[in-house]
């Protein structure tokens, strides 16, 4: 096994509890969830984190905010010389309670930097019809007003799937009004209770290649940064960026598991023929995952492999890499096999 690089960035979702329902949720999360790490867990992954070198920690959900350590755990972070990052609903509880600026204000005094909002839609109609839960849209924007209020920076992750994708132009309008600095696209992941729901919602080969489209016009047109990242890169929207599962990333599950990256989570090491044993970070420790996992090596391994067909005649192939590997993973059972499942060729080759 080869000597790992060092960890950059880790995800702690804290709990699997959520105000929300979203149907799309890979975390399968929702109000009445109640795994969660203990706060002594969450504690001993910052320490092992800044030990392997992160400079950042983002903790997610499940919504964060239910947990009343969260000031402690960013301060942990902050105390450990990393960058911390919250992922949000900005809903305290199921009846659409927004956090306010004081709750924001505690946080960013305890040393967080960024917010990063879910936003599904840019209606209510279009993003309760994703969350399931009334009024979260007012909520959410209540709660992100109140974060720039508070002094942080702020963002919106949005999930394009069928329903919504052609919104994103609005979505990023609103983040433009709100005063926020960036909309990350987050590519969905047919995990969860996003297994059920996609035969309907997931995007066609024709609605990715229309989503680039807009990815394009809304880069020219707003202010506000519209980001990608590696799952995207078969859009071929931008210059590319480099997978990180395993190889710069982890994520942490409510339960202690060790993901290679968001998109690889509920994807377990034994479909690749190795024990489950190897990522559990509550009996090994992050540190003994992240150096000595041959799950975790055969992810770095399978990500920096030379191409194979169909992609290796592919003149897109420096600007694609063959996709996203999770993706690519979860539709052909294997680690670095085929072309990614969304490949915009089926439709044409953009210029």
């Amino acid at each position: 096994m080869s000597t790992p690089p060092a960890l950059e960035a880790l995800k702690i979702e804290v709990t699997q509890r959520c105000s929300l329902a979203c149907k799309h949720c890979s975390t399968d999360a929702g109000p009445s969830r109640t795994t969660a790490l203990a706060a002594e867990a969450v504690g001993r992954l910052i320490r092992e984190a800044a030990q392997l070198g992160a400079a950042e920690v983002t903790f997610s959900g499940g919504e964060p905010l239910l947990r009343p350590e969260l000031a402690a755990f960013v301060g942990a972070a902050a105390g450990a010389s990393m960058r911390p990052h919250l992922y949000t609903s900005g809903l305290l509880t199921p009846d659409s309670v927004p956090a306010d600026e004081g709750r924001f204000r505690t946080l960013r005094e305890a040393g967080l930097q960024k917010v990063t909002f879910t936003l599904l839609g840019a209606s209510a109609a279009s993003h309760e019809r994703m969350t399931l839960v009334a009024g979260s849209f007012a909520a959410t924007r209540r709660a992100g007003e109140a974060a720039v209020r508070s002094g942080l920076e702020c963002g919106f992750h949005f999930v394009p799937v069928r329903a919504n994708f052609r919104e994103l132009l609005d979505i990023v309008g609103i983040a433009a009004n709100m005063g926020f600095s960036q909309v990350s696209l987050l590519r969905f992941v047919p995990q969860g209770r996003g297994r059920p729901f996609a035969p309907r919602q997931a995007l066609s080969a024709a609605d990715h290649a229309e989503l680039r489209s807009l990815v394009l016009a809304a880069r020219r047109q707003a202010s506000v940064a519209v980001r990608c990242g590696s799952p995207y890169n078969f859009l071929l929207a931008g210059r590319p960026t480099a997978c990180t599962a395993a190889s710069k990333t982890a994520t942490v599950s409510p339960s202690g598991r060790a993901y290679p990256c968001d998109a690889f989570k509920n994807i377990e090491p034994e479909m690749f023929g190795f024990p489950c044993s190897e990522t559990d970070v509550l009996q090994r420790g992050l540190v003994s995952v992240w150096r000595e996992s041959h799950y975790f090596s055969s992810v770095r391994e399978a990500a920096a492999a030379a191409p194979a067909e169909p992609c290796a005649g592919c003149a897109n192939f420096p600007r694609c890499g063959s996709g996203c590997l999770a993706q690519r993973a979860i539709a052909t059972g294997l680690l670095g096999a085929g072309a990614d499942p969304d490949c915009l060729l089926q439709v044409e080759t953009p210029q």
